[in-house]
């Protein structure tokens, strides 16, 4: 274990077989914190976009469910 602690001093050196580094806990997988960052980032923007078109559908909903004039409400 030593041998691979001196092969790998810092995390975040460059090592000559990363897969192995990372798969050993020694190194991180800087890829896959990049693609879960973008993941995260494109969830995050959808999840505005969702809630943005819930709202605007309960109000077009809530409009519609008022009276049009004044007069259409007093002929109910």
């Amino acid at each position: 274990m030593q041998a691979i602690v001196e092969a790998f001093p810092e995390p975040d050196a460059p090592v000559a077989n990363r897969s192995l580094a990372v798969k050993l806990g020694i190194a991180k997988d800087t890829e896959k914190e990049k693609r879960e960052e973008k993941e995260k980032d494109i969830s995050d923007k959808l999840s505005v976009i969702v809630r943005d078109h819930r709202q605007s559908r309960l109000t077009i909903e809530v409009a519609s469910a008022l009276p049009l004039s004044p007069r259409d409400s007093v002929a109910t």
